[in-house]
């Protein structure tokens, strides 16, 4: 699947920032931190905060599309240290979080961490209520793709490294190196929610952008006739591992079978692709 090119492709930035759809992504930019602000700022401070996030999110629109030359041209290089920053801003932050920080609050890795140790083990990995994680929430699905990264002793990495195949993805899916740049750095910078997640440790971030990279992956192996038969197999089983991650995932399989169906036809997508 492909489309358009975007911030790289030499449009003008005057008619990027007349396009509708910076306002959806602003408000949704800013919606899931609206509760962390509340919290201390009040209402006042929610309407502050959305009002600067709309800003910032057209002002760097307008940024990117002036400097999506060396974006580009600097793609490889910006990556590798964007990658290596975040590595070590979750290194550096996340024990501070973890055990002194102010906003202590999230045990989803350690949740993942227990679950992976009782699963290795042979035992379930839903563990009983304990002081040091609460009820785990996620499918199996997580637990095993969260085991990397539970071997290595930080769970949490796992974010970088999904971070890290969006921002490759996102080049590769839209042609457009310096969107796929924006898209990284924005929602970090810009939602609070967002970067409290990266820096807790928790596996929200990772479990999106997995889910949202094996469903194209899919699409685009099974719109490809030339597809080798073990790849379409590899890209239907990684969906199916992606699903069994949350149980609101479930919704989206209609999405997918909508799309399949409109991309390579009812048969191809009533049979799962294979």
């Amino acid at each position: 699947m492909k489309t358009e090119p975007t911030l790289g492709s030499g449009e003008h930035p005057p008619a990027l920032m007349n396009n509708p759809s910076l306002w959806v992504i602003a408000v949704l930019l800013a919606f899931p931190s609206t509760g962390f602000v509340q919290k201390y700022t009040g209402v006042a401070g929610v309407a502050a905060y959305v009002a600067v996030a709309v800003v910032l999110v057209f002002l760097s629109v307008w940024l990117t599309s002036r400097f999506a030359p060396l974006l580009n041209r600097h793609f490889k290089r910006l990556a590798i240290l964007s990658v290596a920053g975040l590595a070590v801003t979750f290194l550096v932050l996340h024990p501070f979080e973890d055990s002194r920080g102010p906003g202590k609050s999230s045990d989803r890795d350690e949740g993942l961490e227990m679950a992976t140790g009782l699963l290795a083990q042979g035992e379930t990995p839903y563990y009983t209520s304990n002081r040091t994680a609460g009820p785990l929430s996620v499918l199996p699905g997580s637990i095993l793709l969260a085991a990397p990264f539970v071997v290595i002793g930080k769970v949490g990495l796992q974010n970088v490294f999904w971070l890290a195949v969006f921002l490759f993805a996102a080049a590769a899916y839209f042609r457009d190196k310096a969107f796929a740049m924006w898209a990284l750095a924005v929602p970090l910078v810009l939602s609070e929610a967002a970067l409290y997640e990266f820096i807790s440790g928790g596996d929200l971030i990772a479990n999106g952008i997995y889910v949202a990279v094996f469903f194209l992956f899919a699409l685009n192996r099974c719109e490809d006739p030339k597809t080798p038969a073990w790849q379409r197999w590899l890209s239907c089983i990684l969906v199916g591992v992606g699903l069994a991650s949350r149980a609101n995932f479930l919704l989206l399989l209609p999405l997918f079978g909508a799309a399949l169906w409109r991309t390579v036809g009812w048969r191809v997508a009533v049979g799962g692709c294979l």
